[in-house]
């Protein structure tokens, strides 16, 4: 277990963990990533950013031409603006070294945001997966549906996806694939929907814990070896007792995975009988 706290959380000693991790990871271990603090990306902090962007490709929100916008290059600009905005949308988990500076609404030059990009958590997912092992997220932070994990997982092994969140239409398109060698499984719990920022538990005392940090812990109690769909509802069920404003979502490769449990081995010989004491070794007899 590696653990970084208050000012020890620099964006070097995240990336240094992580790759700690890797180093070890084995066929079907299970390896847990637990984020809480804050996260944003320019364009969530500051509007006038947005603005800055869309005057340099002169267009308007609507797409519709600025003054002084060439007609016959404005489709290009919609484009390169489109780029812009994504490329100024990833969502970074802020290390300690972070520094937020708004002025009259908008980000100052004094900004730095430092972290890990959500690209960046995508890559360490991918790495572990590689290996075999299977890859638990714990976002408890702002916007952190934003961060998208499955889906940037499924541009490599696409239509594997379970997801689910409170009141919306639940869906498992899960086709059946074929397993690929240390090919493992992902599943990500975030504490809030796209457009909503995350809150600390108010059952604390005091005490600051993120409401999806808390939430989970409970329902761990409740429930000792969940299924990853298991820990999702429960985690939900005891959020919704403390507020309504806050939505966590979940998502998984595989909702029947379990969570802080190593995954079994397939069966040597499925539907047969498998002998597993004693251990065989060439000939013996069987009484």
């Amino acid at each position: 277990v590696t653990q970084l706290k208050g000012n020890a959380v620099t964006r070097q000693s995240m990336i240094d963990a992580m790759r700690e991790a890797i180093s070890c990871v084995r066929e079907r271990d299970l390896v847990v990533l637990a984020f809480s603090g804050g996260a944003a990306s320019p364009l969530r902090w500051s509007f006038g950013e947005k603005i800055d962007l869309i005057e340099d490709y002169c267009v308007s929100p609507a797409g519709a031409q600025n003054k002084g916008c060439v007609p016959a290059v404005r489709d290009l600009a919609s484009a390169a603006l489109e780029q812009a905005l994504q490329a100024n949308d990833e969502l970074v988990l802020f290390s300690s070294d972070v520094n937020i500076v708004i002025k009259n609404n908008r980000l100052d030059p004094e900004t730095a945001i430092t972290g890990l990009r959500g690209s960046e958590l995508s890559n360490f997912v991918t790495q572990v997966r590689n290996r075999g092992g299977d890859v638990v997220l714990i976002l408890d932070t702002n916007y952190a549906e934003g961060l998208d994990i499955v889906a940037e997982q499924n541009r490599a092994s696409p239509g594997s996806t379970w997801e689910w969140q409170r009141g919306a239409v639940e869906t498992d398109n899960r086709p059946p694939l074929v397993e690929l060698f240390g090919s493992g499984e992902v599943a990500a719990f975030y504490a809030a929907k796209s457009d909503q920022w995350a809150t600390e538990s108010p059952k604390t005392g005091g005490l600051q814990l993120g409401a999806l940090t808390f939430a989970m812990t409970e329902a761990l109690r409740a429930i000792p070896s969940p299924t990853i769909e298991q820990l999702a509802r429960e985690t939900d069920r005891i959020m919704r007792q403390d507020t309504n404003r806050q939505i966590p979502v979940f998502e998984a490769t595989d909702p029947a995975m379990l969570f802080l449990s190593t995954r079994e081995p397939e069966p040597a010989n499925p539907g047969d009988i498998d002998i597993i004491h004693p251990k065989m070794r060439g000939a013996a007899a069987i009484p």
